[in-house]
């Protein structure tokens, strides 16, 4: 429920879904993304920095995301569910 608030701009709502999740001790599962390399599957979470190649991961993507800033690629941020700081920085 919390991220389809989010993805209308239900703030609110969003943050009294949240507080009801701590309240009654529900967790979000942490979501598992796969990635096959040399008939290998690697699987990974956000920032997991425990692969031995991550360093060298994450250079790849970094190196891809500055390639497509730079073609004009725009993120979508709608629907990124992470807290601001209270000057509204990421």
């Amino acid at each position: 429920m919390a991220n389809i608030y989010s993805s209308e701009g239900r703030w609110k709502e969003r943050a009294k879904t949240i507080k009801r999740m701590k309240e009654t001790g529900v967790t979000k599962e942490t979501g598992i993304s796969w990635i096959e390399i040399d008939k290998k599957v690697h699987s990974f979470v956000v920032e997991d920095r425990m692969h031995p190649q991550a360093e060298t991961i994450y250079g790849v993507l970094a190196e891809l995301f500055r390639l497509m800033t730079d073609e004009g690629y725009v993120p979508d941020k709608r629907f990124i569910l992470y807290y601001l700081d209270q000057d509204g920085k990421e």
